[in-house]
């Protein structure tokens, strides 16, 4: 198996979870203004987060799967590393739901245009 060194996976992980939940936040903020044009700069600022947060996660989970089979781990270690691996699927999954709605979304308000 391929050694990760360094193991990138780490580095990586925090740009995921920073950009996803920055996303998050946006859109539940811009859901409490009004229409204007602060709104639609959260909800721009939303987008943009959860689109490149997507795309780190792919690379995140690349790199977690390749740290997951390069590293040793004893029963207690690898039980937990499964554990972590389980929840990363589930929640990547999760947000690419979010991320596939989005562009639906998104298409629709503007027919035409995918990221502007």
């Amino acid at each position: 198996m391929i050694q990760i060194i360094p193991n990138w996976h780490p580095i990586l992980v925090h740009f995921t979870v920073a950009l996803l939940s920055i996303s998050v936040a946006m859109f539940l903020l811009a859901s409490v203004l009004k229409e204007g044009n602060l709104r639609q700069q959260w909800l721009n600022v939303a987008y943009w987060n959860l689109w490149i947060g997507m795309l780190l996660t792919i690379a995140t989970l690349i790199f977690g799967w390749l740290a997951y089979n390069s590293v040793t781990h004893d029963t207690p270690s690898h039980v937990k590393m499964t554990s972590h691996r389980n929840w990363a699927f589930i929640a990547s999954g999760l947000f690419a739901v979010l991320f596939l709605w989005s562009i639906f979304v998104h298409k629709k308000a503007k027919p035409g245009i995918l990221l502007c």
